[in-house]
């Protein structure tokens, strides 16, 4: 989906049509900023009831651009799966791809990748560790309504990694607590921190 699908002629979106547009209701196949660009190519031999697809990082480094598979078979039954954002850590950049399950139970894994400064291609970027292994992937249960409704803090959300561009102090993850919770039996998580430490998080 383009801007030109949306619209169907040249010239600027009102207020609305940005809205709607942005709102969720589109599959975006291709997100990113002046130098970067995420690309979510369908694979037909992979999942295809389920939006199976390979992502691609393309790099604009002057009139070049270098590409990178960061994500070999990915699928998923939501309608707007993919994000992008990005963070500084010095002098080094980091880029976020986050992911959602769709479905009952839905989940969300983010990915984070840096670009290697000889190559100029995407490599990923270990920020968590996790029993003893560091990763470049976190995981979290997903909420479908208000925190308090699943026995969480007011106001809290799951994986605020990065804010303003900048990698945060601490974020949360949700897990499910196995029991129900409150007057609609909603499921119950459970908030897990992660704090940065200078290196990572753990």
């Amino acid at each position: 989906m383009s801007v030109c699908d949306f619209r169907k002629k040249a010239g600027p979106l009102t207020k609305e049509q940005k809205s709607d547009y942005e709102g969720g209701n589109y599959f975006f196949t291709l997100r990113g900023n002046n130098q970067f660009r995420v690309i979510a190519a369908q694979d037909p031999c992979y999942q295809p009831g389920f939006n199976g697809m390979n992502i691609f990082l393309l790099n604009r480094v002057g009139s070049r651009v270098f590409a990178s598979e960061i994500i070999d078979g990915f699928y998923t039954r939501a309608d707007f799966p993919l994000g992008f954002d990005y963070a500084y850590n010095g002098d080094e950049i980091i880029i976020e791809i986050a992911t959602t399950s769709g479905g009952l139970y839905p989940t969300e894994t983010y990915y984070y990748f840096t670009i290697d400064k000889k190559t100029n291609r995407a490599v990923p970027k270990n920020l968590f560790k996790d029993n003893d292994k560091m990763t470049n992937q976190i995981y979290s249960d997903m909420i479908l309504g208000e925190p308090e409704e699943y026995g969480l803090p007011p106001k809290s959300q799951s994986l605020q990694i990065i804010k303003n561009h900048r990698l945060t102090n601490n974020f949360y993850v949700f897990e499910d607590a196995g029991e129900t919770f409150g007057e609609d039996n909603h499921q119950k998580f459970n908030r897990v921190i992660f704090k940065w430490n200078g290196k990572f998080y753990e």
